[in-house]
């Protein structure tokens, strides 16, 4: 009777690449950039008239707007994003049948910046509506 003894050495050596390529990977610094993206370490603060407006733009910048009231006025983006993860209820970062937003508050600030700080029109018929400095 002959035994064959067989090899897990091709297996193990995928397994140990996948795992050196997942190390190095985890060991890399986050991307940042990106179109639309806005530095976490940005302060934004209320405009004087952007409860007054507010009502003139996405729900998403509402949330925000309500974010940088409830933390005073003035905020960073990083503190922003960190008390969206945290509102409950009417003020959660999601749609109204309870599902999160895929973008973070930090991505739509990114991607309307322009029309929240008034720089560009919302839309022909609404303007410029200025809510947000940065």
């Amino acid at each position: 009777m002959t035994t064959t003894k067989t090899s897990n050495a091709p297996a193990q050596t995928a397994r140990q690449a996948q795992e050196a390529t997942d190390a190095r990977l985890a060991a890399m610094a986050a991307p940042v950039g990106g179109k639309g993206l806005v530095p976490a370490t940005m302060r934004l603060t209320v405009s004087k008239d952007a409860h007054t407006n507010k009502h003139l733009v996405p729900k998403q910048c509402q949330l925000v707007l309500n974010y940088l009231t409830a933390l005073g006025g003035s905020a960073t983006i990083a503190e922003v994003n960190q008390l969206a993860e945290r509102a409950k209820g009417a003020q959660a970062w999601g749609r109204n049948d309870g599902q999160p937003y895929e973008q973070s508050p930090q991505k739509i600030i990114g991607h309307y910046m322009a029309k929240l700080t008034g720089s560009a029109d919302w839309s022909k018929s609404k303007g410029k509506v200025k809510l947000l400095s940065a």
